[in-house]
C-alpha cells in the first residue's frame, strides 16, 4: 500500500506541473527546425495585467514575450535586386490579458542602415507601416467550439482580403486591420466550411484599441547580418543555421531608436467569445501575420512558409520583387500562447529531513584549466548531481553540452528533477522538449531553472545500458567558473508480472533509497556527468541486425526510437514442413518483445507453440501430424519488437530442428542438430527444392473485427472492419432544436478487442465546453459537461466521439448510455430531454412545444480499404443518401468532422460542396 501511495502523490505532483504548464505553453519554434534566435513563449505565456494602449510601451517587459523573431529576415534580403521592397520585418510579440481585454504589443525592425545603408529606398522607410495600407491579421485560438475549418479559407471561396493565407492550426477568430488604420480593425469568425467572408465586429463596434509609434522595447536586435541578394550569401533557410552570421544589429550601429517601430493593441475578450477565466484555465492561442501585395511577409511564432519563395522573382506583379508578395502560404507553426494561469509558479521542493545516503558531488576548489592561464579569463564547466558523479571542463569554444548519463538495473517508472545553472555565464540552448532525449516527458523554463517530470505506468524505460537522462547545450556567455546542476528529486524504478505494475522508489524526497523489497534487485542506480565542448555527435538511429545459422542475414535502420521493427524469417520449400525447434535471442538493452504486436510467432506452422521464458530468449517449436505447407514463400518466424534505443541491436535464430515430409510420408531433416544438412542426398528428397530469406516487415496482418455501435438514446450501427484498419472512430452525433446546457454519459467498450488511449480523453466531447471525461476502470469512460454559456447544437453535430486502437478480433460492442441531457428554451428554462437514461418526450411538456432532437451513429474505420470515397454516413457503400447528406452539410444542417470531410471530397477540387453531389449522382447514374 506505501507503494501505491507514493506513486499517486508523485502522479499528482506532476499532474500539478502539467496541469499548470503543458496546455499553456507551445512548443519551440526549432519544430521547424529554426536558430535558436526564434522562440514561442520563452519566459511562459504572457502575464495577467492592465496594459494602457496609448503608443507609450512602458508598462510592457520582456515577461510578457510570447513570441520572438528576428530581424533581417523579410523575403527582400533573398532577391538580387528588392527594388521598391519595404522592410515588412516582425521581431517581437507580446502577450498580456485581464478582466477584459488580452493585449498584444509586437516589435518591427528595419536594420538598412547596416546591411545595406546604400540603398536609399529601404533606408527611408522606417516609419513606413504608419503612412501605407498594408494589412496585418491575427488569429486567435480560443479552444471553443466554433472552430474555423477549411485552413481558414473564405466560405465563399478564397482567402481573406485575397492574401493567399491559409492556417493549419485550429483557430476561432481572424483580427485584421491596415497599419495605417485605413481598414479596420475588423474581428471576423467562421465555422467548419471556413471562415465568413463578413465581419461580426467592425471599427465601429469591435471596442480594439490600437496605437504606434517609434521605438522598441528589445534592447538588442539580432539576425543574419548581411544585405540582400545571393551574391551576399543570403540564401532560403539560413534561419535554420545557428552558425550563420547572426550579429546584434544595435552592435553594429544600428539606430533602434528612429528605425524601428511598435504597434500595441486590446481586443475585448467578450468580442472573442471567453472570459478572463476561460484564459486564465485554458488560455488563447496567438498568430501575428504581416503582409505585403497579396502575401505573408513576415509572422510570429515565424513560419517557413514566408520566405519558401523569396528568392524568386515576383512574376506577378513585378519581376524585381519577391516572388514572397503573391505566393500563396499555408502557416503550420504553433500559436503562441497566452493565460493558462499567467506565470508560472513551479511547486516548491522541501528540503529532505534526513541526511542523503549519498552526498552530491562537489566542485574542485581549483578547477584545473587546460593550455594554462587563470580560471578568471576562461569558463570553467563544472556539472554535477545529487545522484550522479560530477564532471568538469574548460570551454574551448561558444558552447558546452552537459549530459547527465544514467544506468539501472531494472527500468524507469517515473520521476521528478530540475535543473539549475549559472545564468551569468551560461545561456540555455536546447529546447526544452529536447532535453530528455530517451524519455517522454513534460518539461518547463522558469526563472532560468528547468523542470522536468516523466511517468508511464504501461511501457516502462529501460535505461540498463548507460544511456542520456538529462542533457543540455548552453551558449558560453561569461568568464570564470560555471556550474550546473541536476537535482533529481523523486525515481521509481520497477516491473510488470501479469500485468501488474511493481515498483519501488529509487529517490525521495532527493535522497537515494535502499531497496530491500522482494522481486527487486539492490538500487544499482548509477551514472556521471559528461561536459564536452560544442555538440557532441549523436546517434540518433538504431541498426537492427537479423543474423541465423540457417536463414540469411539482413539489417534495416530505424530513423526514430520509440517504434517498432518486425524480423521475418521466411521459408519456402516444395516439400512440407513437419516439425521444428529454435531459439530466438534478441539485445534487450534495444528491443523489447511485443507478444501483442507479434501475435502468433509462427503463423503458418501447424502445431506450434512459442514462449519468452527468459527476457531476451524466446524458444519455440511446432510438430504436428498434419505437415504444414510453405509451397509459396511465407514467415517461419516473425517476431515484433518496440525500439529502446539508438546504436546497434542484434537479432539471431538458431534453428535446431527443421524436419520435412514428402508424399510418401518419409521424414527428412534439414537442419539437425543446429547444422544444416544436404537433405537432397537422401533418397526421397532429390527433388528438394528451398529457399530462405531475411526481411523487416510491418508485423501482423490484423484480422477483421465486426464493431457494434448501440446506446439508449442514439440508434444501433454495425461495420465489418477490414485487415487494414489499426482502428476504428465512433461518433455518436446530436442535432437539438434547443441549446444544450449540460449532460452526462457513460460509455463501455470491450478492452480485449479495443484499446482506448486516455491521453484523448479531452477530445471526446469536441463541440462542448465545460466538459470533463475519466475512466477509472478500463473499459468504462463517464463524461459530462455543463456551462452557463450553452453550446448550440441546431446543427448535427458530433455530441461524443471515440476513437479505439483495434486490437483483437471477433465482434465488439461499443455502447453510450446517456443519462441526462438538458436544454434551455428561449425563455431560459430547463428542461430534460434525457433524464435516469429514459426519454422524458419534453416536446410534450410545456414550453417545450417546438423541441426536437436527431440522434445519429457512425462507425467510422480508418483504413483505407475500408473508406468508400463520398460514403459520407459510414455505412460502407456511396448511394443518394450520402449526396442528400452533403447537401445538408453545405446548408448547414449537420456539421462534419474530419473524417467525413476526408471522404466528402469526391470529384477531387479539394473542397466538399454541391459539386461534389453533382459528381456523387453522375457516378450513381453511370
Amino acid at each position: 500500500m506505501r507503494n501505491t501511495k507514493k506513486l499517486i502523490s508523485v502522479l499528482l505532483v506532476m499532474l500539478l506541473l502539467v496541469a499548470t504548464f503543458s496546455v499553456a505553453f507551445t512548443v519551440h519554434a526549432a519544430d521547424q527546425g529554426l536558430a535558436s534566435q526564434y522562440k514561442t513563449n520563452p519566459n511562459g505565456p504572457g502575464v495577467q495585467k492592465t496594459i494602457s494602449v496609448d503608443g507609450d510601451i512602458g508598462d510592457w517587459d520582456s515577461s510578457m514575450i510570447i513570441a520572438q523573431g528576428a530581424a533581417n529576415d523579410d523575403p527582400r534580403v533573398y532577391r538580387d535586386n528588392s527594388m521598391y521592397e519595404v522592410p515588412i520585418d516582425l521581431y517581437t510579440l507580446y502577450g498580456a490579458y485581464d478582466s477584459n481585454n488580452i493585449y498584444l504589443m509586437w516589435e518591427m525592425t528595419n536594420v538598412q542602415d547596416v546591411v545595406a545603408p546604400n540603398d536609399n529606398y529601404p533606408l527611408s522607410q522606417g516609419i513606413l507601416y504608419q503612412t501605407m495600407n498594408v494589412p496585418f491579421f491575427i488569429a486567435i485560438d480560443t479552444g471553443k467550439s466554433d472552430a474555423i475549418g477549411n485552413s481558414g479559407k473564405l466560405t465563399t471561396g478564397g482567402t481573406l482580403w485575397d492574401t493567399g493565407i491559409t492556417i493549419e492550426n485550429s483557430f476561432n477568430r481572424m483580427i485584421a486591420i491596415s497599419t495605417n488604420g485605413a481598414n479596420g480593425p475588423f474581428i471576423y469568425s467562421g465555422n467548419a466550411s471556413g471562415l465568413n467572408p463578413k465581419e461580426i465586429a467592425t471599427s465601429a463596434t469591435a471596442g480594439i484599441s490600437f496605437k504606434y509609434g517609434l521605438g522598441i522595447k528589445s534592447s538588442s536586435v539580432n539576425g543574419i547580418n548581411g544585405a540582400y541578394g545571393k551574391n551576399n550569401s543570403r540564401v532560403i533557410g539560413d534561419m535554420q543555421d545557428d552558425s550563420a552570421a547572426w550579429v546584434d544589429f544595435n552592435s553594429k550601429g544600428h539606430k533602434s531608436s528612429t528605425m524601428d517601430f511598435h504597434y500595441e493593441m486590446s481586443i475585448p475578450l467578450d468580442k472573442l467569445g471567453v472570459t478572463a477565466s476561460d484564459v486564465s484555465s485554458s488560455g488563447l492561442g496567438v498568430m501575428l501575420i504581416a503582409t505585403m501585395g497579396k502575401s505573408g511577409m513576415d509572422c510570429l511564432p515565424y513560419d517557413l512558409s514566408m520566405n519558401d519563395n523569396a528568392d524568386q522573382p515576383d512574376t506577378e506583379s513585378q519581376e524585381f520583387n519577391s516572388f514572397e508578395k503573391s505566393d500563396p502560404d499555408n502557416l503550420t507553426a504553433d500559436f503562441a500562447r497566452i493565460g493558462k494561469g499567467g506565470s508560472y509558479v513551479p511547486p516548491v521542493t522541501q528540503a529532505p529531513t534526513q541526511a542523503p545516503t549519498q552526498a552530491p558531488t562537489q566542485a574542485p576548489t581549483q578547477p584545473t584549466t587546460q593550455g594554462g592561464g587563470s580560471v578568471s579569463d576562461k569558463t570553467v564547466v563544472t556539472a554535477t548531481s545529487n545522484i550522479l558523479d560530477g564532471s568538469t571542463i574548460t570551454a574551448t569554444g561558444s558552447t558546452v553540452t552537459v549530459t547527465y548519463n544514467l544506468q539501472s538495473g531494472m527500468d524507469l517508472v517515473n520521476g521528478q528533477w530540475s535543473l539549475s545553472y549559472d545564468t551569468s555565464k551560461l545561456r540555455l540552448k536546447t529546447d526544452k522538449s529536447a532535453l530528455m532525449p530517451n524519455i517522454s516527458g513534460t518539461t518547463n523554463v522558469y526563472n532560468n531553472v528547468v523542470y522536468g517530470t516523466f511517468s508511464d505506468v504501461d511501457s516502462l524505460y529501460n535505461f540498463k545500458s548507460s544511456k542520456p537522462f538529462v542533457q543540455a547545450e548552453f551558449e558560453v556567455i561569461g568568464k570564470g567558473n560555471a556550474s550546473v546542476n541536476l537535482n533529481v528529486e523523486e525515481l521509481s524504478v520497477g516491473y510488470k508480472s501479469g500485468g501488474v505494475l511493481n515498483f519501488e522508489n529509487a529517490v525521495s524526497g532527493g535522497v537515494k533509497q535502499t531497496i530491500t523489497a522482494s522481486g527487486f534487485s539492490a538500487n544499482n542506480i548509477s551514472g556521471a556527468a559528461a561536459v564536452v565542448n560544442g555538440t557532441p555527435s549523436v546517434d540518433d538511429k538504431l541498426t537492427v541486425n537479423a543474423t541465423s545459422n540457417f536463414f540469411p542475414a539482413a539489417s534495416k535502420t530505424i530513423t526514430k526510437t520509440g517504434t517498432q521493427v518486425t524480423v521475418e524469417y521466411l521459408f519456402k520449400s516444395n516439400i512440407d514442413l513437419l516439425n521444428s525447434e529454435w531459439t530466438l535471442t534478441y539485445d534487450t538493452s534495444k528491443l523489447s518483445y511485443n507478444s501483442t504486436a507479434t501475435g502468433k510467432i509462427m503463423p503458418y506452422a501447424n502445431g506450434a507453440t512459442a514462449k519468452e521464458s527468459t527476457k531476451g530468449k524466446i524458444k519455440g517449436a511446432n510438430s504436428s501430424t498434419t505437415p504444414s505447407s510453405f509451397a509459396a514463400e511465407k514467415a517461419f518466424v516473425r517476431v515484433t519488437f518496440d525500439t529502446l534505443a539508438t546504436g546497434t541491436a542484434s537479432v539471431n535464430l538458431n534453428v535446431d530442428i527443421l524436419g520435412l515430409i514428402n508424399a510418401n510420408e518419409d521424414h527428412g531433416y534439414l537442419v539437425d542438430s543446429g547444422s544444416v544438412k544436404n537433405l537432397k542426398s537422401q533418397s526421397g528428397f532429390t527433388n528438394l527444392s528451398y529457399t530462405t530469406n531475411t526481411k523487416f516487415g510491418s508485423g501482423q496482418a490484423k484480422p477483421a473485427i465486426t464493431v457494434k455501435a448501440t446506446s439508449n438514446i442514439f440508434p444501433s450501427a454495425e461495420r465489418l472492419l477490414s485487415t487494414d484498419s489499426s482502428t476504428v472512430t465512433v461518433a455518436y452525433k446530436l442535432g437539438s432544436y434547443y441549446n444544450l446546457i449540460n449532460a452526462q454519459w457513460e460509455l463501455t467498450y470491450d478492452s480485449s478487442k479495443l484499446r482506448f488511449n486516455q491521453a484523448n480523453l479531452n477530445k471526446l466531447q469536441p463541440n462542448l465546453s465545460g466538459t470533463k471525461a475519466q475512466e477509472n476502470s478500463v473499459g468504462t469512460i463517464k463524461g459530462n459537461f455543463t456551462n452557463t454559456n450553452t453550446v448550440n447544437f441546431r446543427a448535427e453535430k458530433d455530441f461524443v466521439i471515440v476513437t479505439f486502437d483495434v486490437i483483437g478480433t471477433g465482434e465488439t460492442t461499443v455502447n453510450l448510455n446517456l443519462i441526462i441531457l438538458g436544454v434551455i428554451n428561449d425563455n431560459d428554462v430547463t428542461g430534460y430531454a434525457v433524464d435516469a437514461a429514459k426519454d422524458q418526450q419534453l416536446n410534450k411538456k410545456s414550453g417545450f412545444s417546438k423541441f426536437y432532437y436527431t440522434p445519429v451513429t457512425m462507425i467510422i474505420p480508418n483504413g483505407e480499404a475500408d473508406r468508400v470515397k463520398g460514403d459520407v454516413n459510414f455505412d460502407g457503400k456511396l448511394d443518394i443518401t450520402d449526396a442528400t447528406l452533403i447537401q445538408r452539410y453545405n446548408a448547414e444542417f449537420v456539421l462534419f468532422n474530419d473524417d467525413q470531410m476526408d471522404v466528402g471530397e469526391f470529384n477531387g477540387d479539394g473542397m466538399v460542396d454541391v459539386s461534389d453531389v453533382t459528381a456523387i449522382q453522375r457516378h450513381l447514374a453511370d
